[in-house]
């Protein structure tokens, strides 16, 4: 690749291997939907979360994760490993994609403490 040619971006912060428990929680249009998910790798940047379960809030009927994409933010409730505190951030959900039978959600802009 000749210099200067950004084709390949490089990640501006480095990514952590994790499985927090999270909870994800969509608001639209006053409609709640509910994911539980477990956040594979964690970066200043955003997460990288996977197993996700997305449920309706009001009648707990399982849905297809893909239509988190269609939320501007997110609210993304997790706790680190062997600690008491919960983390609460807001975050974008830039990118849902598949592997066999996984759904995995990226979420970025995250506003961490």
């Amino acid at each position: 690749m000749a210099p200067g040619n950004d084709v390949l971006k490089k990640r501006h912060h480095l990514r952590v291997r994790t499985d927090l428990p999270a909870e994800f929680k969509l608001l639209d249009n006053g409609e709640i939907t509910l994911v539980g998910a477990r956040i594979l790798n964690l970066s200043e940047g955003g997460v990288l979360s996977g197993n996700l379960v997305v449920m309706r809030g009001n009648t707990q009927e399982i849905v297809n994760g893909q239509e988190m994409l269609e939320r501007e933010s997110t609210d993304l409730k997790f706790t680190p490993n062997g600690d008491s505190t919960t983390i609460t951030t807001r975050g974008r959900c830039a990118r849902a994609f598949m592997t066999r039978e996984s759904l995995y959600v990226v979420v970025n802009k995250l506003n961490l403490p």
